[in-house]
């Protein structure tokens, strides 16, 4: 029996998201902050991400992203916007204005694809704006693109 992921209405076979296609880089891939209050989405993206020789780390809201980000100083952030509390914008704009923090590319995620939330966080400083339900290789593209583009 073929264990399956479940999220956005699609079905995930885990021995896709968890094979192994090996490092790219030399070694580890970078290291990759997830920060999405979505538990099924954040470990799909785990998963992958680390499927693929990343190190992935997570947090759950954005005033634990922004910490571990300042502290952990990973090469790329995955950002969801619709979060509670403190949202992708709020969370985006304050690791701008840290001096930490404020050239980590940043990818964000959203299911809201209306023009003026591209603009805002186009506005605020970010790298690829990734519309939900997520393409993992399209994803996975505009994580690499930014982590190129930063070295």
């Amino acid at each position: 029996m073929a264990w399956l992921l479940q999220f956005q209405g699609h079905a995930w076979p885990l021995k896709t998201i968890l094979r192994t296609t090996g490092p790219k880089r030399g070694g580890a891939m970078g290291k990759i902050l997830i920060i999405d209050d979505d538990d099924d989405l954040r470990t799909l993206l785990i998963y992958y991400f680390q499927s693929l020789g990343f190190d992935a780390l997570e947090a759950t809201n954005g005033t634990d992203g922004m910490a571990i980000s300042a502290e952990q100083m990973p090469d790329v952030v995955i950002l969801d916007i619709n979060m509670p509390t403190i949202d992708g914008f709020t969370t985006l704009e304050a690791m701008r204005h840290n001096a930490k923090t404020k050239d980590i590319p940043v990818v964000v995620l959203s299911s809201f694809d209306h023009v003026d939330n591209r603009t805002q966080v186009h506005k605020t400083g970010c790298t690829a704006f990734a519309r939900k339900p997520i393409e993992l290789d399209l994803l996975r593209q505009f994580v690499e693109d930014a982590m190129d583009s930063a070295a």
